[in-house]
């Protein structure tokens, strides 16, 4: 519910075009090592489910490669 409203709020707002005042440096640059090292480790927990798992539907297969593939 929230998404939508952001987004229609998002859309009537004017566009922010102005440079940012942050220095780089480890806060700039954590986000992404983050993001990067967590989707290797989603790759890696979905490896461990499929092989710990002992009976797997086929829809619980095709729900864990559509998480993986977006």
């Amino acid at each position: 519910m929230t998404l939508p409203a952001l987004g229609l709020i998002d859309s009537v707002l004017p566009n922010d075009m102005a440079s940012r005042k942050m220095q780089a440096g480890l806060v700039t640059d954590l986000p992404v090592w983050i993001s990067t090292f967590l989707a290797v480790g989603l790759y890696a927990m979905a490896a461990y489910w499929v092989r710990q798992t002992a009976v797997i539907e086929p829809l619980q297969y095709a729900g864990a490669a559509l998480s993986l593939a977006w």
